[in-house]
This record gives structure tokens, C-alpha cells and sequence, in this order.
């Protein structure tokens, strides 16, 4: 687990390993204060880097945006979206705590 202090306005990159090719997409709930954050994915390329060939998972980027103060934990989980359970060793939490 990561934990992540911010200040209003202040945002928290997440980078997690693809498998897309493979039919996986991170998926993501927020408990606690779900108020004092928005979790945005982030699309395409970051700037400066290398192409990456069509056929090869990319990783996913999501942008966590500090909006009030509060404490929330955010849930990634890696799953196909035709099934109903994501894999057991793919998750990541992320606590949040804003102050300000």
C-alpha cells in the first residue's frame, strides 16, 4: 500500500503495469472522503517518451487531484470487463490524506 499526503489543488501521478493486449483494464473505487479527491485516468503517451508498438500493453496513468482536506483510500483492481472477478494479485491501494 502507498500513502500520499497533498494539499488542495496538489495532484499525485499513479502508474500501473498494462495487460491490455491481454483484455485487462485497472479498474477503481474510492472510500473514505471520496469528496476530497477526483481520480482522473490519464490517455495517451506521456510527453517525450518512446513509441510503443499497438501490439504491446501499455501501462495506465491515473492523475489523483487534491480537492478539500479529508482521507480517502483509492482501490485499483486489474480485471476483463466481460468477468466478474478481478485477479486476486492484482491490486493496489493508494491512501490519501489532503490537508489544508
Amino acid at each position: 500500500m502507498t500513502t500520499v499526503e497533498l494539499s488542495p489543488g496538489a495532484s499525485h501521478a499513479v502508474e500501473l503495469p498494462g495487460r491490455g493486449s491481454a483484455g485487462y483494464a485497472w479498474e477503481f473505487s474510492v472510500e473514505g472522503d471520496a469528496a476530497c479527491i477526483a481520480v482522473v485516468p490519464v490517455q495517451g503517451p506521456l510527453p517525450g517518451a518512446a513509441a510503443v508498438p499497438s501490439n504491446v500493453s501499455h501501462a495506465a496513468r491515473f492523475e489523483l487531484r487534491a480537492l478539500r482536506a479529508g482521507r480517502a483510500r483509492v482501490l485499483f483492481q486489474l480485471r476483463r470487463p466481460w468477468e466478474t472477478t478481478p485477479l486476486a494479485d492484482e491490486k493496489v491501494n493508494v491512501d490519501v490524506e489532503v490537508r489544508g
